[in-house]
Order: C-alpha cells, then sequence, then structure tokens
C-alpha cells in the first residue's frame, strides 16, 4: 500500500500487475501490527498466531481508493507479472489472535485510508528505500525488554 501511495503522490502511474482485480491480499496498517506484537509480548501464550484483518481486498481496490482519497485520477501501469507461482489470495485466519491477545483491528478501509501512512515513512535516499520511522524505537525497545525478560526466565536469575 505504501509503495501505491507514493506512486501516486509523486504523480507516477500506480503500477500494478496484470489482472490485479483478480489478485488479493489481507492488507493490515502497521499500527494494527504493533498492537499485536506488543499484546504477545505481553502474553503468555504460546504458537503461531495470525495478524491481519481477516478481510482479503484486490490490489484495484486498494489503487481505487487511495486516489480517491489523494484526490488522484492516474492510469493505471499494468506489467506482466514476472513470477511463475504467484499467490493470487492471502487472507488472515486471526480467531485466535482475537481470543488470546483481545486484538482490535480497524476497517480495513479506514486503514487504507489513513493519509499518515504516507507520513509513517520517509525515504532513505542513500539506500534508496522507503523506511519506517514511527515506530523504531517503540518496537526496539519492547522487543529488547522481552529478550532481557526471557533470559532471566531462562537463566532461573
Amino acid at each position: 500500500v505504501i509503495q501505491l501511495g507514493h506512486q501516486l503522490l509523486r504523480n507516477s502511474s500506480p503500477k500494478l500487475f496484470e489482472n490485479s482485480d483478480n489478485i488479493f491480499r489481507d492488507f493490515i496498517f502497521i499500527d494494527d501490527v504493533i498492537q499485536a506484537l506488543i499484546k504477545s509480548c505481553n502474553s503468555n501464550k504460546n504458537g503461531i498466531f495470525n495478524v491481519g484483518t481477516g478481510i482479503a481486498r484486490s490490489f484495484l481496490d486498494v489503487v481505487n481508493i487511495l486516489q480517491k482519497e489523494l484526490q488522484t485520477d492516474l492510469e493505471i501501469e499494468y506489467i506482466k507479472n514476472p513470477f511463475n507461482d504467484y499467490q493470487n489470495h492471502t487472507q488472515a485466519d486471526i480467531t485466535e489472535s482475537k481470543i488470546n491477545f483481545n486484538l482490535v483491528i480497524i476497517n480495513q478501509k479506514e486503514e487504507i485510508t489513513n493519509k499518515n501512512f504516507v507520513k509513517e515513512f520517509s525515504y532513505n535516499t542513500k539506500d534508496n528505500k522507503f523506511e519506517l520511522v514511527k515506530y523504531q524505537s517503540e518496537v526496539k525497545d519492547i522487543l529488547i525488554n522481552k529478550i532481557i525478560e526471557d533470559i532471566i526466565l531462562f537463566m532461573n536469575i
């Protein structure tokens, strides 16, 4: 989503694979991923827990939503999909995550239209990539504290 948003903000045609109206993903806002990470670090539950919205949306839908919200009307550039075994549909089953971590995922369309998503990333010209800005230190601190707690528990200190 961020790549498409930045293409539109640069007044560039968004690039999608051909047949993107039939390629679906479970898009999730970074705030919800961080919420899940924090809640899982503060839990004594073990296992594999999916994080997502539980709703699949096409890439074409995402571009249309972004174009409407960013007030652009750029022609979509369709490119050939270079992958032979491309997965056309992903959708997380978040039942266990909701039960075990009391996750509250906001509406997917609200997530896509949250204009702050563009501000949470900055472009690193040195490495030629976008970087997440908003949560870097918060997540790092939480993970470091959790690792220290696990080491203390493991060593029975």
